[in-house]
C-alpha cells in the first residue's frame, strides 16, 4: 500500500511531523516552531547560502579560466579579457547580493 510506504518514509525521515493516516490520505500535523527549531533552521539557511556563494565562486573561477585561456590562445585581446572579467565580476557581485537579500528575507520569515 503506497500510503503506508509514504507514512513509513516520513516517519523514518524524522521530520518532526505527527502523521495521521486517514486511509486514503495522510494528514501531517506540524507543530509550531520552537526557538530551538528556528535557530536550527536559520543555521541550515546559512549553510545553504554559503553553499550557493561557494558554487557561484566556483563557476566564476571556471569562466575566468576559460577567458584567460582564450586570451592565451590569442582568440581575444587582453583588453577584451579584462572587460569580460570585469563583467563577470560585476555579475557575480549582483548574484551574491541577491543571495544575501533572499537570505535576509528568509531569516526574517523564520524568526516570525
Amino acid at each position: 500500500n503506497i500510503i503506508k510506504d509514504v507514512e513509513r518514509a516520513i516517519q523514518t525521515a524524522s521530520l518532526g511531523f505527527a502523521i495521521n493516516n486517514q486511509g486514503t490520505f495522510l494528514r501531517l500535523i506540524i507543530s509550531p516552531m520552537t526557538e530551538e527549531s528556528r535557530q536550527k533552521l536559520i543555521k541550515v539557511l546559512h549553510d545553504k547560502l554559503e553553499n550557493a556563494r561557494m558554487a557561484m565562486r566556483g563557476i566564476r573561477d571556471k569562466i575566468k579560466e576559460e577567458i584567460t585561456g582564450l586570451e592565451r590562445n590569442k582568440e581575444i585581446s587582453e583588453d577584451e579579457k579584462y572587460k569580460l572579467v570585469e563583467d563577470l565580476d560585476e555579475m557575480t557581485r549582483k548574484y551574491n547580493e541577491t543571495v544575501r537579500e533572499v537570505g535576509e528575507k528568509k531569516e526574517e520569515e523564520i524568526k516570525l
